[in-house]
């Protein structure tokens, strides 16, 4: 479990991190760099990305040698998000809470259209009240 330069692939991007370890459980990076390997800020609340936040599990933190580490691996399957990893290089997919608040909540993302006098409406404008989207392309 030496620390060595990691790889982390996050959705659409690529990061390297140097001082990582690779353990029996997976990728540990220090406390310092959890933002870089998942791409949620550490918080007191838990791990935050936008407005979702993840209550911390302590089991994903590991303090050895006066140093905190954070379980990657272990955070990525607590959550649910798929990991792969080849040699030093370790993948892992979205998280589903970001993909499905809004979705399984049921509302639809806030949006703002001119009605025809020209007056602006926003679709949080009519919550609470029931409300008909009709959509049309020409493609």
């Amino acid at each position: 479990m030496l620390a060595a330069e990691v790889t982390v692939l996050l959705p659409g991007e690529m990061r390297t991190i140097e001082g990582a370890r690779i353990a029996p459980s997976g990728l540990q990076v220090p406390r310092s760099a959890v933002r870089a390997a998942t791409g949620f800020r550490l918080e007191e609340r838990g791990l935050c990305s936008g407005e979702v936040c993840i209550p911390l599990d302590p089991s994903w933190l590991v303090v050895e040698d006066d140093t905190t580490w954070f379980d990657v691996s272990a955070f990525a399957q607590s959550t649910g998000r798929a990991q792969a990893r080849e040699g030093s290089a370790f993948s892992f997919g979205a998280a589903p809470a970001l993909r499905e608040t809004t979705l399984l909540a049921g509302q639809a993302p806030d949006f703002e259209l001119e009605d025809r006098d020209g007056n602006a409406l926003r679709l949080s404008d009519l919550r609470g009240s029931k409300v008909l989207l009709l959509t049309w392309a020409s493609w």
